[in-house]
C-alpha cells in the first residue's frame, strides 16, 4: 500500500472555472408536454384546431354557429433536475456529465479534422459529479430535433446561463501532459453547440494546475 500510495500522490488535479450556457439533458426522469401555441413562431399552419362557438340563439330564429380556427401545438420540454428545494443540480462530472460530454466532442471534432494522434480521456475524472447552482431562472430553448423519415420534431429545453468550478483528476499514467489537457479545455471555447440541444457554449475564465 505505500507503494499504491506513493503513485496516487503523483495524480495532477487542475481546476477550472467557466462562465456557460447550458441547456438541460434528455433525461427520461425529467420531462414534460408542454402547450407552446403562444409561441406562434414555432407553429405549423397544417396543426391546427377548428373550435366550434355558437351565438346566443334570438326568438323565433335558428342558432347560428362560427367556426373559428385557432393553432395549437405542443412539445417535449427537458427539465433540469432539481432537489426538494427546486434548486437545480447540474450533471457536470461522471462519464454522462456535461463536461465529459464536451471534452469527448472536441476529441471528435478532431477525429473529423483529420489529426493523427487522438488523445484518449479514460484516466481523466471530472470532479465533482453534480453542482448545486440554486435556483436560477431558466428559459426555454425551443429546437427542431430531426426524426426518421425527414420529419421534425419541436422540443424545448430548459437553459440557464451561470459559472461553474469544476475538478479534473489526471491519473498519475495519463500520457496526456498538462498543456495538452489545457489545450483541450480551451478547445471547449471553439465548440459551435454544445448539447443535445446544440444550443449550450462554454467560457473560460481561470485554470490553476497543481498536485
Amino acid at each position: 500500500m505505500k507503494i499504491l500510495n506513493g503513485i496516487r500522490e503523483k495524480d495532477s488535479f487542475i481546476d477550472v472555472k467557466v462562465r456557460a450556457k447550458l441547456c438541460a439533458q434528455q433525461d427520461p426522469l425529467n420531462w414534460e408536454v408542454i402547450d407552446v401555441t403562444k409561441n406562434t413562431a414555432y407553429i405549423s399552419d397544417s396543426e391546427v384546431t377548428v373550435v366550434e362557438k355558437a351565438d346566443k340563439p334570438k326568438t323565433g330564429r335558428k342558432r347560428k354557429t362560427k367556426k373559428t380556427v385557432v393553432k395549437t401545438q405542443t412539445a417535449i420540454l427537458h427539465k433540469f433536475k432539481r432537489n426538494g428545494k427546486k434548486e437545480i443540480l447540474l450533471p457536470i462530472g461522471g462519464a454522462y456529465g456535461i463536461i465529459y460530454r464536451a471534452l469527448r466532442q472536441v476529441i471528435k471534432a478532431m477525429g473529423k479534422a483529420g489529426y493523427k494522434y487522438i488523445p484518449p480521456l479514460d484516466l481523466i475524472q471530472v470532479l465533482p459529479e453534480e453542482v448545486n447552482i440554486g435556483k436560477k431562472k431558466v428559459y426555454l430553448e425551443f429546437v427542431p430535433v430531426p426524426r426518421a423519415r425527414g420529419t421534425r420534431v419541436l422540443e424545448a429545453f430548459e437553459t440557464v446561463e451561470t459559472d461553474l468550478t469544476f475538478t479534473l483528476k489526471v491519473n498519475s499514467e495519463c500520457p496526456l501532459t498538462k498543456e495538452e489537457i489545457c489545450s483541450l479545455l480551451h478547445a471547449l471555447e471553439g465548440l459551435r453547440g454544445l448539447g443535445p440541444a446544440k444550443r449550450g457554449r462554454l467560457e473560460i475564465l481561470d485554470i490553476r494546475v497543481h498536485n
